[in-house]
């Protein structure tokens, strides 16, 4: 068993943060007890969760049907092919700065710049994590509100206004978002 690489339970035989919060009775039916529900949940209260592979937590976030931890998880899907083409982006950057050292105009550099440019790296990242937490926020947004949760409380835990939250709980959370570079306000 692999230890949660998450942060906050690092340390040998440290229970996961979650495991000493008990369920909401109302909210517990509304998601259901269903055999995949206990099974899951009884994975993540004994840590028995690998948290470094990513499509066992899929998998658990599809047996629960929930949502929102489908998002989560997209979101971490996302950051860690961010972060697995960082050598690139470093090799690049080194490249950029050993030609400059030689005098080399950047006009010279980006022409025979491999493709895509770091520039380019940087956009596509920006515009996948931007979609990412579009898609989270929306349905967060959508689940806290279900659960009986106001505008207005939904708006102070997301540090956000009433009027971005309406927006959010409005669009359809499956959507692609607008577009980071067009100022979203989602």
């Amino acid at each position: 068993m692999q230890e949660p690489s998450n942060g906050d339970s690092g340390r040998a035989g440290s229970p996961p943060p979650w495991s000493q919060v008990e369920a909401d009775p109302a909210t517990a039916s509304a998601v259901g007890q269903s055999p995949a529900f206990e099974r899951a949940v009884a994975e993540l209260r004994t840590a028995e969760v690998d948290f470094g592979d990513l499509q066992v937590l899929e998998r658990l976030a599809a047996e629960l049907g929930d949502e929102v931890l489908d998002a989560v998880w997209a979101m971490i899907g996302v950051v860690r092919e961010i972060a697995d083409g960082l050598d690139v982006a470093e090799a690049q950057a080194a490249r950029i700065a050993d030609m400059r050292a030689e005098g080399i105009p950047y006009r010279d550099i980006i022409a025979t710049a491999e493709r895509p440019l770091l520039t380019q790296i940087a956009t596509m990242d920006l515009e996948a994590i931007a979609a990412a937490g579009t898609r989270l926020r929306r349905i967060g947004a959508r689940a806290l509100r279900e659960e009986g949760m106001t505008i207005d409380q939904i708006a102070k835990e997301f540090g956000v206004s009433r009027q971005r939250v309406s927006r959010l709980l409005s669009a359809d959370p499956h959507t692609p978002g607008p577009s980071w570079r067009r100022g979203s306000t989602d």
